[in-house]
């Protein structure tokens, strides 16, 4: 009979698992690649124990083979961490009512957070007709005082009246001279916390006084939503 005195991590232990883990986690700590025995030796067991965890690996391009018969570590683990990181997840959030703000104001949006010093662009709705200003995503900017920016360390120090106008930030660009934008944060977490802000650039030569303050309408609209989507989709934040 086995021993009660067991860990839950000794009792549900995954001998296949391990061995995997051990040879990524060797393979991720060498500047150089490695042959199979010099694997086997790392991860202390035989040629023979680690023979087939190394084909599995090979063929799901978590490891690749030189023609030397030497191992190196693909990004392929990188890959999958950046696909699922917070800020992937908060763009596919966004993107339905991206979309449809778009589609709305016939203008494109696109949607930042701040990441350290930077705002960086997360996702981005092309419009459907017409001229627009598309931002990649991808996109960084220093600049203090850019809308984005401006907008969601403005609504960070002030949590009251969250979803009124005084929250619209509208500005020109301070890298692209006749272009102006329009951002109002989104709000997210348990203590409404400013997440991310959703813009919308325009050429200020293009747009009449009363699509502008449709488009802000709108904006305010496309806002709730994705703090609504945000609260059922990502609760963690």
């Amino acid at each position: 009979m086995a021993s009660s005195n067991l860990t839950k991590l000794q009792k549900y232990s995954a001998p296949a698992l391990e061995k995997g883990l051990d040879i990524l986690e060797l393979l991720s700590l060498s500047d150089k690649e490695l042959s199979l025995s010099q694997i086997a030796a790392g991860v202390g067991r035989s040629k023979n124990e680690i023979f087939r965890m190394m084909i599995v690996l090979e063929e799901r391009q978590f490891i690749s083979r030189a023609a030397d018969d030497h191992y190196v570590l693909t990004d392929r683990l990188s890959v999958l961490g950046s696909n699922r990181s917070i800020n992937n997840r908060i763009a596919e959030v966004a993107m339905p009512v991206l979309a449809e703000l778009s589609e709305q104001v016939s203008l494109s949006c696109h949607l930042s957070v701040l990441d350290d010093d930077a705002v960086l662009v997360v996702a981005q709705a092309e419009a459907t007709k017409g001229y627009s200003i598309s931002v990649q995503v991808g996109h960084r900017s220093k600049v203090a005082d850019s809308s984005a920016r401006v907008c969601i360390l403005t609504a960070s120090q002030n949590t009251d009246a969250t979803h009124s106008l005084s929250k619209l930030t509208e500005a020109p660009n301070p890298e692209f001279p006749g272009i102006t934008e329009l951002s109002a944060p989104v709000m997210g977490g348990q203590g409404d916390v400013v997440i991310a802000a959703i813009t919308i650039p325009y050429m200020s030569a293009m747009i009449s006084e009363s699509d502008k303050e449709s488009s802000k309408s709108h904006l305010l609209v496309a806002v709730e939503l994705l703090q609504q989507r945000v609260k059922i989709y990502l609760p963690q934040l």
